[in-house]
């Protein structure tokens, strides 16, 4: 069986991408991502209206690595 263990979480680094885990500091591009209708139109999850509602959803996906249930 796989034992997975999200935490911590890798930087991968490559010329032309930094993929890392969301930090807090992430919030507001994360409101004007999850905002935007153009950007969302393929997801199926409503529009963020507020930053408390990407601060829920930050909160869930540091939550799902901690208990290695899911990464975002």
């Amino acid at each position: 069986m796989i034992q997975l263990n999200f935490l911590p979480f890798p930087t991968i680094i490559t010329k032309r991408l930094i993929l890392r885990a969301l930090r807090l500091a992430d919030i507001d591009v994360l409101f004007e991502l999850r905002s935007s209708p153009e950007v969302m139109k393929y997801i199926d999850k409503p529009l963020a209206k507020t930053k408390a509602d990407v601060e829920l959803l930050y909160n869930s996906m540091k939550e799902g690595a901690a208990q290695n249930k899911d990464i975002t």
